[in-house]
């Protein structure tokens, strides 16, 4: 046999990292009945929270903190931007026995994330549709491996946070355990400009109308991104 070789092309990160432990005062908060009021007669279902601001609350300061500190780290390392990543809505989501999160993804988001506060979380499980065997033709495989691999279950545990792009589709299967599995879910954007001026994607987020935009940064001989 000839030789050959497999070049792995464009391949998606999952950021992977752990909070060593949470205060009482982080866990009441989660567990408060009254932040989850809706679906409350539709068992199967998980619950989301009412607010949408999660991080913003004063029992989470010490956790949005961390998860800044990642995003840093993801948009740098990983990214390799210079504009800074944050996040925007945040919630929690609560999982009873017997209920399952449906395959989604995050609009309007860069990357999104999730950070685990229970024990012995369900596991979360990711699917793409751009596989070599998995695309318009369901070809299916003797044997599973990161090429033909259409979903993939990833272990997770108490302080596990994730961070991946927006557009990665995402499920939870059924959970079986008694106890509620309980996770905060975030979604993030960036300020700062973006795109490039000599291909006409310029755009200033923090002044997208471009009023009283310095003259340089739009003057293609003069601008410095």
């Amino acid at each position: 046999m000839t030789k050959h070789e497999v070049i792995s092309l464009f391949p998606t990160p999952l950021y992977a990292t752990e909070l060593e432990s949470f205060t009482d005062a982080e866990l009441k908060f989660v567990h408060q009945t009254d932040l989850y009021s809706r679906y409350k007669n539709e068992p199967g279902f998980c619950v989301g929270s009412d607010r949408f601001d999660i991080l913003q609350m004063p029992e989470m300061s010490r956790i949005k903190n961390f998860i800044q500190q990642h995003l840093d780290i993801y948009s740098k390392n990983i990214m390799c931007i210079k504009n800074e990543l944050f996040p925007t809505i945040s919630w929690l989501n609560r999982t009873t026995k017997n209920a399952y999160h449906y395959q989604h993804h995050h609009v309007n988001s860069i990357a999104s994330g999730v950070l685990y506060f229970t024990e012995d979380p369900t596991p979360i499980e990711l699917h793409t549709e751009k596989t070599c065997a998995w695309t318009c033709l369901k070809i299916m495989p003797t044997q599973y491996n990161q090429y033909n691999s259409n979903s993939n279950l990833i272990e997770v545990k108490q302080g596990t946070l994730l961070i991946f792009p927006a557009y990665l589709e995402h499920s939870v299967p059924k959970s079986t355990s008694t106890t509620d599995r309980i996770s905060l879910a975030f979604n993030t954007w960036t300020s700062g400009t973006i795109g490039l001026l000599d291909k006409t994607s310029f755009l200033n987020l923090n002044n997208p109308r471009l009023e009283n935009e310095p003259y340089n940064n739009l003057n293609v001989n003069t601008y410095k991104p």
